[in-house]
């Protein structure tokens, strides 16, 4: 039998004094990444928390309109062990964004450092607006026609 305290039903009738057990409780679920979007001119910068991941554990895919980042983080108990308490829990990330303007998949980067993954999406050359300098057209001087000299035999 549960204890008391872990039934669900009496979670959410607790005053709000038990708030921190709530707590625990949504911390052992599935954790999400939250992921920041800025455009910088040129390009998109994309930020995601993945806390935990390393490069090997990630999967970056992009198209022309879509990005799709895959991740997993596994928590497995060595083999001979028990685990005696567990508040980690693992991580399934599958992100897929769409962009409007076209992307350039060959030039993007991503960087993973500190449990943040940043990745650099340069637009396409033809998404990108750009100043065109406008030349003068250079003026074609007529030809100087030769005169023969008076005198001159021909």
């Amino acid at each position: 039998m549960l204890p008391v305290w872990r039934s669900a039903s009496l979670l959410n009738t607790m005053p709000p004094a038990f708030s921190l057990l709530r707590a625990f409780e949504a911390a052992s679920e599935p954790i999400n990444a939250r992921e920041t979007i800025r455009e910088e001119g040129d390009r998109y910068v994309l930020t995601v928390s993945v806390p935990g991941l390393k490069e090997s554990d990630l999967a970056l895919n992009v198209t022309a309109h879509t990005l799709v980042l895959k991740g997993e983080r596994s928590l497995n108990v060595p083999e001979g062990y028990t685990a005696l308490r567990r508040e980690r829990t693992g991580l399934k990330l599958h992100r897929q964004l769409r962009f409007r303007r076209p992307l350039n998949p060959d030039a993007v980067e991503a960087i993973l450092k500190d449990g943040v993954l940043t990745i650099t999406l340069p637009k396409a050359a033809a998404a990108q607006s750009r100043r065109v300098t406008i030349h003068a057209a250079p003026t074609l001087e007529a030809p100087a026609i030769e005169t023969p000299a008076e005198g001159a035999e021909e």
